[in-house]
């Protein structure tokens, strides 16, 4: 759940950045460290709480309010809704940008490798394809 784990350290660095998005696309990192990664490129502001040993999330930044509608933190990997709305989001910066979803392919080739990206988007891993989608944001309009 993205609103558990402490103090998550996110790369400065463009090799560390590339790295970041590998092994967010691969699985080496987790589901909570890739959906913060997210929610701090869409403006949400990182809460340590050290009395519950959780991390909440300050939305008073966040530009589409819309984001708010997914209750106090949208979660990336449990249910559609948010999944969805960013997918959306995705679409938009690409076409402000003209720029298609196909664009970015030679990029998750060169993270994931050919044959493995066939095999995932063959065999309908829907962990994969949000992981997918969530790289793809963060390297398109998260600035990784």
């Amino acid at each position: 759940h993205p609103e558990s784990g402490m103090a998550i350290e996110l790369p400065e660095d463009p090799f560390d950045k590339y790295q970041f998005l590998q092994q967010a696309l691969d699985g080496r990192l987790g589901q909570t460290v890739v959906s913060h990664a997210v929610l701090v490129s869409l403006g949400f502001n990182p809460v340590p709480d050290a009395v519950k040993g959780e991390m909440s999330y300050d939305s008073c930044e966040v530009d589409d309010s819309r984001w708010r509608e997914f209750g106090a933190v949208p979660d990336f990997f449990e249910g559609a809704e948010a999944m969805e709305y960013l997918d959306t989001c995705l679409q938009r910066e690409l076409e402000e940008q003209n720029k298609r979803e196909e664009d970015l392919d030679a990029l998750i080739e060169a993270l994931y490798g050919e044959q493995a990206l066939k095999v995932a988007r063959e065999g309908g891993d829907q962990e994969f394809v949000r992981r997918e989608t969530c790289v793809k944001w963060l390297h398109f309009a998260g600035g990784y």
